[in-house]
């Protein structure tokens, strides 16, 4: 409802006016907002970003809110600012800047405001792009079945719910169900689940179905499921995830994982030959999580970050940027 708001206040605005508004910050990444961040970047100009998402600005709210200003002359950048606190507003100009060159943003075909990087992030993210093709390109991605479509009280097919998926492996007991929709996970296939603080996925085995808030992946070419696997639990990735679509998380710092999301995620172009150093460690790691998931494979799962990083050829400097941007996550 906000984008509506803030699409008639451009509408009404005078050509040497300005526009402010505090509205939520999630509306700069995710689908929802494309109209609006369209109309936005080809037609107007956002001058300055506020970022006081993070604070508690709206009591017993979770909005993650920002301050717009908005002019109707076009500019050739955005000024962004973050509060760490609220006592900072009262010395705003002493709040680190960063700039964006608005270039960037038409340059995206998402129209995506990521206003809040340095350009060294920025090229750091472009090399990964220009490396790689989308996930989508290569599977079909589906969410699990709905309560509506399940027997719980049935015993005939194992499932699998969203907090059973784990990095590299299942925890806990499955499910046992009737369905009339079985035939759909037939296959293996990777598996996600929707709401995540950082990136996980598996390889769920045949004929176990997925319930609601997972999301499935189905290969639409012939591709080797276990590097997907390392690329998509990898180090690297994380960081082009948080890249794009931390303004989307919700309440407790979660992503709410969708399927243009998951679609938008790179793997990088690569022969058979390059593939093979990483999926031998996934069979390693999976093995191991397969005869105890308490097993520690975190040295293996280092090894196959630095493999991502060499597919992508980053500098050592790049490879610590992202280190430094995923500690805290991973």
């Amino acid at each position: 409802m906000y984008l509506l708001f803030i699409e008639q206040g451009m509408n009404i605005l005078n050509k040497k006016g300005h526009l402010c508004f505090i509205n939520p910050i999630r509306f700069f990444n995710a689908d929802y907002g494309f109209g609006c961040r369209k109309l936005l970047a080809e037609n107007y100009t956002l001058k300055y970003v506020l970022d006081i998402s993070q604070l508690p600005v709206f009591q017993n709210a979770m909005t993650y809110p920002c301050i717009l200003l908005v002019q109707k002359i076009k500019g050739s950048e955005i000024v962004y600012q973050k509060l760490q606190n609220l006592s900072e507003i009262e010395d705003v100009q002493c709040v680190k800047k960063i700039f964006t060159n608005y270039a960037d943003i038409l340059s995206d075909p998402d129209f995506k405001f990521i206003v809040d990087v340095t350009q060294e992030l920025r090229s750091l993210i472009k090399k990964i792009n220009s490396h790689s093709e989308n996930i989508s390109s290569l599977f079909d991605i589906a969410r699990g079945l709905p309560n509506t479509k399940v027997d719980f009280a049935g015993n005939k097919y194992r499932a699998v719910k969203s907090t059973n998926v784990r990095k590299y492996f299942i925890e806990g007991e499955l499910k046992t169900i009737n369905t009339d929709f079985a035939d759909i996970f037939s296959q293996e296939m990777i598996i996600m689940p929707r709401t995540v603080e950082y990136l996980q996925s598996m390889i769920k085995e045949k004929d176990i179905v997925c319930l609601d808030r997972i999301y499935y992946l189905i290969p639409t070419q012939k591709v080797n499921l276990k590097f997907v696997l390392g690329i998509l639990n990898s180090r690297l990735t994380n960081f082009w995830f948080e890249f794009y679509y931390k303004t989307t998380k919700v309440q407790g710092n979660y992503f709410d994982l969708n399927g243009n999301q998951i679609g938008s995620i790179p793997l990088p172009n690569t022969s058979a030959e390059q593939q093979k150093p990483i999926i031998d460690l996934v069979d390693k790691i999976l093995a191991a999580k397969k005869a105890d998931s308490t097993a520690d494979t975190a040295e293996m799962e280092r090894e196959i970050d630095e493999k991502v990083y060499a597919l992508y050829g980053l500098t050592a400097e790049e490879i610590a940027v992202v280190k430094g941007k995923t500690d805290c996550a991973l």
